[in-house]
């Protein structure tokens, strides 16, 4: 049953920094604007990215598709990824091939707060499309949740984000292999949690350790946002808070 309410919360509107839980965000905007099968060559906006990002390791020249680069988001957190979507999508929204990287950003960044806006967000402001720490870039638990909300609802999103690896097959013909960041998914690991679907991790100085959570059962399906938390806590409370929200 799809309630939309809200079970449980705490500080749900203290402005936090978003880390990489808004690529939940650019991968919306990115599939509002582009087929999945579209083609991208990496250029150099992937020089824009924090020298201590976490990267899909994608490289200029290369081909890539827009579910490649969606994939490669969501699953090793690839800020490398996230520009290389952000930049093509800035061009086609401007209407201008030949834009700067800087200005296809900018123009990025600006369709990012608008999508939230039209999600029922209110508290937050979006300034990368990688969520890195970003003077003036905050958002809250519950806008989170909204976003999450809506990635829920996009079969894409949710089919990558409940993979624990892909491989992908690149158009200019690397193969390379993904492994997700959330260990709820994964398998192998100590934290892994069978009834969970997604969503996406975020680590920052700034943010701490976030995470985006959902699980289902039966036909129950519930949410969770974990900000500003540590290595173990933000799965360890995503885990109880989904089973919580579960029963």
């Amino acid at each position: 049953t799809k309630t939309g309410k809200v079970l449980y919360y705490k500080n749900p509107i203290e402005a936090v920094f978003p880390a990489s839980t808004s690529k939940l965000l650019t991968c919306l905007v990115t599939l509002d604007w582009c087929q999945e099968d579209e083609e991208v060559t990496i250029g150099d906006e992937i020089t824009m990215i924090a020298s201590d990002s976490s990267k899909a390791n994608i490289r200029q020249g290369q081909i890539l598709t827009i579910r490649n680069l969606l994939e490669g988001m969501l699953l090793p957190s690839g800020n490398d990824a996230a520009y290389a979507a952000a930049a093509y999508v800035g061009k086609k929204s401007l209407r201008k091939p030949n834009a700067s990287k800087e200005e296809a950003i900018l123009e990025f960044t600006k369709l990012m707060n608008q999508k939230a806006k039209q999600l029922g967000v209110k508290n937050s402001c979006f300034k990368t499309p990688d969520g890195y720490d970003a003077l003036g870039q905050y958002t809250t638990a519950f806008d989170m949740g909204l976003i999450g909300l809506a990635a829920v609802q996009n079969k894409t999103i949710m089919e990558i984000s409940q993979k624990s690896r892909s491989r992908n097959l690149f158009a200019s013909g690397e193969d390379i292999t993904w492994e997700n960041t959330n260990s709820l998914i994964n398998r192998n690991s100590p934290r892994y949690f069978s009834k969970a679907t997604g969503l996406k991790t975020g680590t920052s100085t700034m943010a701490g350790k976030c995470l985006v959570a959902t699980a289902s059962s039966g036909d129950q399906e519930v949410l969770c946002v974990v900000m500003n938390s540590t290595s173990a806590g933000r799965f360890e409370d995503a885990t109880k808070l989904l089973k919580y929200g579960l029963n």
